[in-house]
């Protein structure tokens, strides 16, 4: 049997948010906002920084944070970032604190047990947003160390797979709009 113990996600992950104002910012790193991350699964399509006109201050994140979306929380836009950059204040990143736990708790915080927490925590009626200290608060389920490691490279390979399935169906829509050109 799995030994699975609740644990604060603020005790297994540090908010990352440190801010960048628009000229410090490096053009050639990439750049999320909400709108680049898919609901419910993970994926995510940044741009460059440089491509998009940055006027105001942004967080910075690195390779293997945890980026979440706070603003409507309902709508599970988490995903591990592949490369440093920089995100809209709307996102939080959460820097986990052991490694091999990105892609592991990047699955928790989209599941819908945990929204399920997190809905009791949201304010705002035309912006509903969840308040970062409160998230900290919330409790995760936190598997012993070789059984967290496997669950975090399942949940690694399973990214990978979806993002293969996306790149696949567009190749396909292609290729039958080319059929009918």
């Amino acid at each position: 049997m799995i030994a699975v113990e609740r644990v604060q996600l603020g005790e297994v992950v540090q908010l990352a948010r440190s801010s960048v104002k628009p000229e410090k910012i490096d053009p050639g790193r990439q750049y999320v906002l909400l709108e680049h991350i898919a609901s419910g699964t993970g994926e995510v399509a940044p741009v460059l920084a440089g491509e998009s006109e940055i006027r105001s201050n942004k967080a910075a994140f690195q390779a293997g944070d945890v980026l979440y979306g706070k603003l409507r929380p309902k709508l599970r836009k988490v995903c591990v970032a592949k490369e440093d950059g920089y995100c809209s204040t709307d996102i939080l990143p959460l820097r986990p604190t052991e490694p091999h736990t990105a892609f592991y708790l990047a699955s928790v915080l989209r599941s819908e047990r945990f929204y399920a927490e997190v809905e009791r925590l949201v304010g705002g009626a035309n912006l509903p947003r969840v308040n970062a200290k409160e998230l900290l608060r919330l409790e995760v389920p936190w598997l012993e160390g070789e059984e967290r490691r496997k669950f975090d490279e399942l949940a690694r390979l399973a990214a990978e797979l979806r993002s293969e399935v996306t790149v696949l169906g567009e190749r396909i829509e292609l290729f039958e709009a080319v059929l009918w050109a």
